[in-house]
């Protein structure tokens, strides 16, 4: 039986993952040797320790990052939590893109911009109508999703923005995966059809 936890809130866990500061506290995390506090942490990304705090809850919560506390300190770790298989796909493709990358200076604003386009539950219907097409115009994916065209208009222009789809002369048609976090997220999304 499949673990179904994370599964109805995946967009959910991209709203967490499309604010750039939680994206560099979970490179640190994944790519770091141990467990780290919540105050090296905070100095290594530059933040206040209650807004690191706050953040490091959000990432853990979505089962992104682990947590143990030892003595009355918190300390956060990138142990996988077994329970959330979704959440260890996620993971895993962050680590690998942040250990095997060499990271461009905006690379938080990318990956910011792609979370977002995953971060509303009307924009994963739009993946998961888009994918059993080779294209759809406003109209079709409106009538299908059953929201305003208007709406569709403005999805589809963030998922341009994010590189995830473009316009052709039949409407719109999603892009190849644009790295291994965009196709786990499509995969999660498309898994749940």
């Amino acid at each position: 039986m499949k673990n179904t936890l994370l599964r109805p809130t995946v967009w959910r866990t991209a709203r967490v993952l499309k604010n750039e500061r939680r994206l560099r506290l979970l490179k640190e995390v994944l790519t770091g040797n141990g467990d780290k506090s919540v105050s090296e942490l905070a100095r290594e990304v530059n933040l206040a320790v209650s807004t690191t705090s706050i953040y490091l809850r959000a990432l853990n919560a979505r089962g992104l990052i682990s947590v143990i506390s030892d003595a009355g300190y918190v300390y956060y770790d990138n142990r996988k939590d077994r329970s959330l298989p979704e959440a260890q796909k996620i993971q895993s493709a962050f680590g690998r893109f942040f250990k095997n990358k060499t990271l461009s200076s905006d690379w938080s604003k990318k990956l910011s911009v792609l979370m977002t386009a995953y971060a509303n539950s009307r924009r994963l219907n739009i993946i998961k109508f888009l994918s059993s097409r080779q294209a759809a115009t406003i109209s079709e994916i409106a009538k299908k999703i059953g929201v305003p065209a208007m709406s569709v208009s403005r999805h589809m222009r963030l998922f341009c923005k994010a590189g995830l789809a473009f316009e052709t002369d039949d409407g719109y048609s999603l892009r190849k995966p644009i790295n291994r976090i965009d196709a786990v997220m499509r995969e999660i999304v498309l898994s749940d059809i």
